[in-house]
């Protein structure tokens, strides 16, 4: 999600393509390792971690935990997806938008799901989902997209 293309801002360069490779681990590779850890076959919502994201040490393993930590990030980023999208819409007011936006402020601070084992790399990815949801929301409040 690139904050730059919600608010509009033009840039005068193109960017660099940088690949960030930290321990030796890429994000495909961080990504396929999570995906792949789901060895029982079962879907996020399937999940044995409860909603509210309190976990008791040891109830579930570091799988289930990865897997509904990518639903949330994914449902996160399908928000920010929608909420992108509406800011560019001149038939809709900001009126209209800031429902959206509550559920986006909402859904931040279930976005981790505190448990041991789970991937650092995937928890690094979440922090700047949670990060890019949490600008966009403070920007939205103070006024940023009035004209």
């Amino acid at each position: 999600m690139d904050i730059n293309k919600i608010s509009g801002l033009v840039k005068t360069a193109g960017p660099i393509k940088q690949v960030r490779v930290e321990n030796g681990k890429t994000f495909a590779d961080v990504l396929d390792k999570t995906v792949n850890a789901n060895v029982a076959g079962r879907s996020p919502a399937e999940a044995s971690v409860p909603v509210s994201g309190v976990l008791q040490a040891g109830c579930v393993d570091a799988a289930d935990v990865n897997n509904l930590t990518i639903h949330r990030a994914s449902d996160m980023l399908n928000l920010l997806e929608s909420y992108a999208k509406a800011l560019r819409d001149p038939k809709r007011s900001l009126k209209s938008i800031e429902p959206l936006v509550g559920r986006i402020r909402d859904q931040i601070h279930g976005l981790k799901v505190p448990a041991e084992g789970q991937d650092q790399g995937l928890l690094k990815l979440v922090d700047e989902i949670a990060v890019t949801a949490t600008v966009e929301t403070v920007k939205f409040q103070r006024g940023d997209y009035i004209l």
